[in-house]
């Protein structure tokens, strides 16, 4: 190791160098290959590439929906970097009808347009047509999107959202992709429930009820069963049935113990049971108090509390006063029972 080598070393990092190695690279491949026979040997080498677009355009539409499903329930925002450009090519052949690309640019076209009715419809059906390629976890993931998408909507009173999200919950539990380990969760069981209940479809509601309690873990198992057979039993009118099971449960959890609160107020609205009325918004009132925040939910259950209230003193014979109410009704928010209140006007 003397000086020459040293000089060798330090001229090796210069530009001139590097072009003369650089050079002589493709003769060494070029030797190398016909040294193995390899020459004439076809190397796919458009395939190879287009599946790496593929994997690598549906890798970044797949981050960039989860990006956009995070932020909508928190207070995150995201840089999507290059998302513009991926978009284009997504929608190229060969790569648009690729079943990873076609059903995450649906769902990014969904989840950033959530105005766009017709990117949902295109969503749900990738989804549809191509839910065999996808693995269970990844498929389920999928399910979660398109269904948070369907509530967003219905909660914004978009009533056509709720068969988008009955066929979705169906699709999940035909493939128990909607079952962890053979468990359902309660949010799941009670919006399935909730939503075949809105679409009468009450025959099958009563299946459900029954044939998915046994997939509640235990602790929670009771209490559901007799929560959704009670709302089961109010869309009915079957009032007094309904009640006896609110009262075969104990509602520890803040949103069943409401989700209870309500169907028993509207029982008794129902039934013209005044005084029980007056007193049960009176105690949901001090309930919700008791909690000491204001959060979406509170400020929902408390408008849904004053309306009614508002529905119990008014004079049924003044047009004027349900004019005015029906106004109010319809510009307060959140208000998740504002179908329910119009109905009374």
């Amino acid at each position: 190791h003397g000086p020459d080598a040293d000089r060798r070393i330090r001229r090796a990092g210069r530009p001139v160098d590097v072009l003369r190695a650089r050079d002589r690279v493709p003769q060494r491949l070029e030797s190398s290959a016909v040294a193995r026979g390899e020459r004439q040997r076809p190397k796919n080498l458009q395939a190879q590439d287009d599946a790496l677009t593929c994997a690598m355009i549906s890798l970044k539409l797949r981050q960039a929906c989860f990006a956009l499903a995070h932020r909508q329930v928190s207070d995150t925002d995201y840089r999507i970097a290059l998302i513009e450009e991926v978009l284009a090519w997504a929608a190229q052949m060969p790569y648009a009808e690729a079943p990873a690309v076609a059903v995450y640019r649906e769902a990014y076209h969904t989840l950033s347009q959530p105005e766009n009715d017709a990117a949902f419809v295109r969503f749900r059906e990738a989804i549809i047509r191509h839910f065999s390629n996808f693995p269970a976890t990844e498929m389920r993931d999928l399910l979660l999107l398109a269904l948070n998408s369907c509530i967003r909507r219905i909660n914004e009173g978009q009533q056509a959202f709720l068969r988008e999200a009955f066929t979705i919950y169906n699709l999940g539990l035909e493939s128990q992709l909607l079952l962890e380990d053979g468990w359902i969760t309660p949010y799941t069981y009670n919006n399935i429930v909730g939503i075949a209940i809105r679409l009468e479809e009450l025959a099958w509601a009563d299946d459900f009820v029954q044939r998915y309690g046994p997939h509640l873990e235990p602790e929670h198992r009771d209490l559901h069963v007799a929560l959704n057979a009670a709302r089961l039993a109010y869309a009915r009118k079957n009032y007094r049935a309904a009640l006896l099971h609110l009262q075969s449960a104990d509602y520890r959890d803040f949103f069943h113990n409401m989700m209870a609160r309500v169907l028993q107020m509207k029982i008794y609205y129902e039934t013209g049971e005044n005084e029980l009325l007056a007193t049960h918004l009176k105690n949901t009132r001090a309930f919700l108090r008791r909690r000491r925040t204001l959060s979406y939910h509170e400020k929902n259950y408390l408008n849904i509390l004053k309306l009614t209230e508002q529905l119990l003193r008014r004079n049924a014979y003044d047009r004027t006063t349900a004019q005015h109410l029906r106004d109010r009704i319809l510009a307060t928010d959140p208000l998740t029972e504002r179908e329910w209140l119009l109905a009374q006007l």
